[in-house]
């Protein structure tokens, strides 16, 4: 007995010493290091940063950042929602998030304050993980606008563009092709009143600079409807052309929009977005109600069993009351669609016509809750510097 333990207590020994051997090989190389962490997934890697200073180092490197960027992809996990409360005033938004997986997970954020000047902050894009954001300043001169990455907590604030006249800035960001991103201002012109103009902001080189010329655009475009997409910022317009922005090229073109479909004398944007490299548009009448519209589509009816309240009766019509959210295109082009159904949100998968909730949607009586496509953003995980 006593020579088993001997030897049992020997095998610890040496477990132990090699296990420590182990570890001082990965600690002094970090090439080692940085192959172990580039495998990780982005949620582990935030909490190892508290591992030492040498794994912070490292995991807070851009060229680390980037290359984990360009090994994991990452696809949407969630969806920041803007509440619109009639109790809550629209200059303090709050946010609820939805998680993909329908699993229970702590939500990034709930309001955004984390400006050091103290203004409510609202959301107004989200571009492959990082979010674009404007402060509420109504009575006190110009937004300030900041790019944000939620899952770090670190954020920029953009210095103020020149233009007299700022209509909105959009972020353009593509990991998969730089780590550095641009922001899109787009303003009144300062030699034409009735004209536009273009002005980038670079993280990699700094200031604003003048784009080249001024433009016009249709009386149709909505420049608070946009898409960055096969590297241009793409508007959107309910008429017949629209505009979009090559940004490396600077390079300003005309879109063509899906033509009015026939009975149609009006049509309004339900859904415009991007996922896996594809652009989406759902359209309605422009008629009909803000929650309902025309699908001609059999798979609804099962909805209508379980949701009888989403189906609105007309003379001449039935109609179903549902906002869309987002559209999420698998790796494999499997797709699903985000729905909200009175108050649940559901995944719609389209090529197998399932379904599972994911979220419920509770307003405090007296409320109204009200969700749109326009009021949701999608979540990506990202260790990206801003």
């Amino acid at each position: 007995m006593i020579s088993c333990k001997l030897h049992r207590t020997g095998d610890q020994n040496s477990s132990s010493t090699g296990a420590q051997h182990s570890s001082a090989v990965i600690t002094n190389s970090n090439d080692l290091l940085s192959e172990i962490l580039l495998r990780l997934p982005v949620k582990s890697l935030v909490r190892f940063k508290s591992v030492s200073k040498q794994w912070l180092s490292q995991i807070s490197n851009p060229r680390f950042t980037h290359n984990h960027c360009l090994r994991n992809p990452s696809s949407v996990s969630g969806l920041f929602l803007r509440i619109s409360l009639i109790s809550l005033p629209p200059e303090k938004p709050n946010f609820d998030f939805i998680s993909l997986d329908g699993k229970p997970t702590m939500a990034p954020f709930k309001s955004l304050m984390f400006s050091d000047d103290h203004e409510a902050i609202d959301l107004k894009q989200s571009c492959n993980g990082l979010l674009c954001c404007r402060s509420f300043r109504r009575n006190r001169g110009k937004h300030n606008y900041y790019i944000y990455n939620p899952v770090t907590k670190q954020y920029t604030t953009l210095p103020q563009p020149k233009g007299i006249s700022v209509f909105c800035i959009h972020l353009a960001f593509d990991p998969q092709k730089s780590p550095h991103y641009k922001a899109v201002c787009v303003s009144k012109s300062d030699t034409n009143s009735e004209s536009y103009q273009i002005e980038i902001y670079s993280s990699e080189t700094g200031p604003w600079r003048l784009s080249k010329g001024s433009f016009s655009v249709p009386l149709s475009l909505e420049f608070d409807k946009a898409v960055f997409w096969n590297g241009a910022i793409n508007w959107y317009s309910f008429g017949e052309a629209s505009l979009y922005f090559n940004v490396d090229q600077e390079c300003l073109q005309t879109m063509p929009m899906p033509p009015l479909p026939e009975k149609w004398d009006t049509k309004r944007c339900r859904y415009f977005g991007e996922s896996q490299g594809h652009l989406h548009l759902i359209e309605m009448d422009g008629y009909n109600a803000p929650c309902t519209t025309h699908f001609d589509v059999v798979e609804l009816d099962a909805f209508t069993i379980i949701y009888p309240n989403m189906v609105l009766e007309g003379e001449s019509f039935i109609s179903y009351a549902f906002s869309i959210l987002c559209l999420v295109r698998g790796r494999e082009e499997e797709s699903c669609m985000v729905l909200r159904i009175i108050d649940e949100v559901i995944l719609y998968n389209v090529q197998d016509n399932t379904y599972k909730k994911l979220h419920d949607l509770s307003p405090t009586l007296g409320d109204l809750l009200a969700y749109d496509g326009s009021d949701s953003y999608p979540y990506v995980e990202t260790l990206s510097c801003v």
